[in-house]
């Protein structure tokens, strides 16, 4: 969308997110999107064809890649995506059945198997390879489980993954965090090859050879698009559409937004652009996959005023529902870091504060975590010109020396701030959610 001219409202800053190599928004339009790899036939050159397709396509049934559990991407085309990975070759191979590299179906010389699973491995300071089954009970565990380990060692670790087109799928919107290198559309012949056991008319089907182990044949063509994906640390989160009106109004369900539509509300993203199909099924059908990553939830109902520094009412209220507060009643603020790549002038911190109430959010990147006093009377201001006084609140952090200074613990009692500190893992699962948002500088609502 940057691409086409549009700007998102409301920036704090125009120059922070110019060039950042954070997090880059990239047109992916529902119209069609250009691929610059495209796998073609021996006659064309696989660099060289680029390919306008639609990007909506009707989901593959799980019954078409039932048999995809023994099949294996040919060797000289793994070579080819293998150099997107830091060394030029993939270290470990995710998915086999364990038969030895060179003559099995293994790519790498070290693997994973059914007798030494790769779930009960952590995936991170290698270059690894998958080609798993496409089928989407094991889809969903492994990008999710890819980038939990991936923070662990992202300066040493890359994926290569092969991967079904299933727009649809609840999956999907993870694969946003990777990067498509390769296309290959249904049907392209000899590109996957399969053991010869089990085949329908073994006879007419060409032998692999070198380019598949042992007695393996290339299959004729997959019943659906395919898709080679990659990570590393400079690859750059994608979001669509939908996601940003997911993102930028709260989290909010499908069911809302197209009652949001439906009042004649306006959003800098029009209807026509939007599939409240897709919409749906992206969010509705296991929640959305952005928030699962995060592990993400709704902060409260809790007690917000049973904690230090805070100006008890008379008399106390129960735990309130974020439903029944009133704007900016409650502010939530965190700050997250140090992320990975850092920003174009080395900015490594993001602190965000949120309100739980309008979804009104504001964003700050730093070098470091001091300077927060600053950022929160900015945020103040901000709010006391809106017309509003802020309740309660809440700042999560570690248990560093910037916070206990002596501005920051003079701004703290001035407004009546609850400090919670604690191990830099625990936070406030919103905030970190909207992270990707808030390093694009997206701090308003649409």
């Amino acid at each position: 969308m940057l691409k086409k001219g549009f700007r998102p409202p409301g920036l704090i800053d125009q120059v922070w997110h110019q060039g950042t190599r954070v997090f880059q928004l990239q047109d992916t339009g529902r119209d069609y999107i250009v691929h610059p790899t495209t796998w073609a036939t021996s006659t064309q050159s696989a660099h060289s064809v680029s390919q306008r397709r639609p990007l909506l396509q009707p989901p593959p049934s799980d019954l078409a890649a039932q048999g995809t559990i023994d099949w294996m991407v040919r060797r000289s085309a793994y070579r080819q995506l293998a150099l997107h990975s830091p060394h030029g070759i993939c270290q470990t191979d995710i998915y086999t059945d364990g038969i030895p590299y060179p003559k099995g179906n293994t790519q790498c010389q070290h693997y994973y198997s059914l007798d030494d699973p790769a779930e009960d491995h952590t995936w991170c300071g290698k270059s690894f390879w998958a080609n798993p089954p496409f089928i989407n009970s094991l889809i969903q565990r492994m990008p999710l489980k890819m980038l939990q380990d991936y923070w662990k060692d992202p300066n040493n670790t890359s994926f290569t993954v092969v991967l079904r087109k299933s727009v649809t799928a609840a999956w999907w919107p993870l694969t946003y965090h990777f990067q498509e290198i390769a296309y290959i559309p249904a049907g392209t012949p000899n590109f996957f090859s399969r053991p010869r056991s089990g085949t329908y008319l073994p006879e007419n089907l060409q032998d692999a050879g070198d380019e598949g182990g042992t007695d393996r044949v290339f299959i004729q063509g997959a019943p659906f698009d395919t898709l080679v994906l990659f990570k590393d640390a400079t690859t750059r989160p994608r979001i669509d559409p939908h996601q940003y009106l997911h993102a930028c109004l709260g989290h909010y369900s499908s069911d809302y937004i197209s009652h949001l539509f439906s009042q004649g509300h306006q959003f800098a993203i029009s209807r026509s652009r939007l599939s409240m199909k897709t919409l749906r099924t992206l969010l509705d059908l296991v929640g959305c996959a952005h928030c699962l990553e995060c592990n993400t939830k709704r902060p409260g109902p809790f007690d917000v005023y049973n904690r230090p520094y805070i100006r008890l009412p008379s008399p106390v209220p129960k735990p309130i529902k974020w439903s029944d507060a009133e704007p900016f009643q409650h502010i939530f603020a965190d700050i997250w870091g140090p992320c990975h790549p850092p920003g174009h002038d080395e900015s490594v911190y993001i602190s965000a504060y949120k309100c739980p109430r309008t979804k009104k959010a504001f964003g700050f990147a730093t070098s470091s975590k001091g300077g927060q006093h600053f950022h929160f009377q900015f945020v103040l201001d901000d709010i006391k010109a809106r017309g509003f006084s802020p309740q309660t609140i809440t700042f999560h952090t570690d248990n560093a020396t910037e916070y206990s200074s002596t501005e920051m613990t003079s701004l703290l009692r001035q407004y009546g701030i609850r400090h919670e500190q604690g191990p830099p893992y625990k936070r406030c699962a919103e905030i970190v959610a909207e992270t990707p948002l808030l390093t694009m500088q997206w701090d308003d609502n649409l």
